[in-house]
C-alpha cells in the first residue's frame, strides 16, 4: 500500500506544472491521487513548486605542498664550495670531494643531487659527495635540491675545474766536479768540496 502511495506521489511530482491534481479517498481507506477530471468524492490539491538548490562550483584544488615550500622565506639556495670554480687539482689517493652549501637549511625529505659531466654522482643526498678518481682534463660539476616528490627547488651555478697530471720533482744537477748522488733525489756530502 505504501508503495502505491509513494509511486502515485512520484507521478504527481512529475506532472506538468499548472495541471490540477485531485485526491480521492476510497471506501476501503486507500488514497488515490490523479490528474483526471474530478469524480464524485475527489478534492483538488494544490501542489507547490519544489524547492531546488544549486551548489556553487567547488574551488580549484591547489597542488599539495608543504608549508615550508609555500613560504618564500624558506626558498632554498645552493652553491658549490668545493672544488672551487676554475681550480686546478691534482689527483690524490683519497679522490676528489664535492661540497655544497645550502641556505637556509635542508628540510625533511629534501636531498642534494650532484652531477659530474652530466652524469649523476652516487651520494646519500647530503651536502658532501665523493667524486672518486677522475680522468685528467676539465670537468663540470652541478648540484640541485629536490623535494620529496622530485621537484627541483634550487640549482647551483655550475663549477668547472681541471684535473692535472702530478708534477714530479727532478733530480738536482750535481756541482761541477762533484760525484753523482748515490741515492736519487739526495745531494752528496759536499763538505769535502768547501773552500778552506
Amino acid at each position: 500500500m505504501k508503495r502505491i502511495l509513494t509511486l502515485l506521489l512520484g507521478l504527481l511530482l512529475l506532472a506538468p506544472a499548472g495541471a490540477e491534481t485531485y485526491r480521492i479517498v476510497h471506501p476501503d481507506g486507500s488514497v488515490e491521487f490523479t490528474d483526471a477530471p474530478p469524480s464524485e468524492g475527489a478534492e483538488p490539491i494544490e501542489i507547490r513548486e519544489l524547492n531546488t538548490y544549486t551548489a556553487p562550483a567547488p574551488p580549484a584544488l591547489a597542488p599539495v605542498s608543504s608549508p615550508e615550500e609555500e613560504d618564500p622565506a624558506s626558498k632554498p639556495s645552493i652553491s658549490i664550495v668545493a672544488p672551487a670554480d676554475g681550480a686546478e687539482l691534482e689527483q690524490s689517493e683519497e679522490g676528489i670531494v664535492a661540497k655544497a652549501m645550502v641556505r637556509p637549511r635542508l628540510l625533511k625529505g629534501w636531498r642534494i643531487i650532484f652531477t659530474l659531466d652530466g652524469a649523476q654522482v652516487k651520494s646519500d643526498g647530503g651536502a658532501i659527495a665523493d667524486l672518486g678518481e677522475l680522468a685528467y682534463g676539465e670537468h663540470t660539476l652541478e648540484a640541485r635540491i629536490l623535494n620529496s616528490t622530485g621537484r627541483r627547488l634550487a640549482r647551483a651555478e655550475a663549477v668547472r675545474f681541471l684535473i692535472k697530471r702530478p708534477v714530479r720533482a727532478k733530480d738536482p744537477t750535481p756541482l761541477p766536479g762533484a760525484p753523482a748522488s748515490p741515492v736519487p733525489g739526495r745531494l752528496p756530502n759536499l763538505q769535502q768540496y768547501q773552500r778552506p
